[in-house]
């Protein structure tokens, strides 16, 4: 359900709640956030969505994190 209104209506999320999904138990969920946080260009929150992309364990929510946030795909070609 949270997979779905994140999908429907991301503009419904605030940064920090999407921010607050990434360690979700659901991967489908991360992922959604993930997708979600692209749309956003806050430096701030930089540091926070890369400490998550290196704690991630799963390989398919570890791969959205790269195709979505353009830093850590940029960082990945290096």
């Amino acid at each position: 359900l949270v997979r779905y209104l994140i999908d429907k209506h991301p503009e419904d999320f605030s940064v920090t709640q999407l921010l607050e999904l990434l360690p979700h138990p659901e991967p489908q969920v991360r992922m959604g956030a993930i997708a979600a946080l692209k749309r956003t260009n806050d430096v701030s929150i930089l540091r926070i969505i890369i400490d998550a992309y290196e704690k991630e364990q799963d390989p398919e929510v570890k791969k959205t994190y790269e195709e979505k946030i353009s830093f850590i795909r940029d960082r990945k070609r290096r």
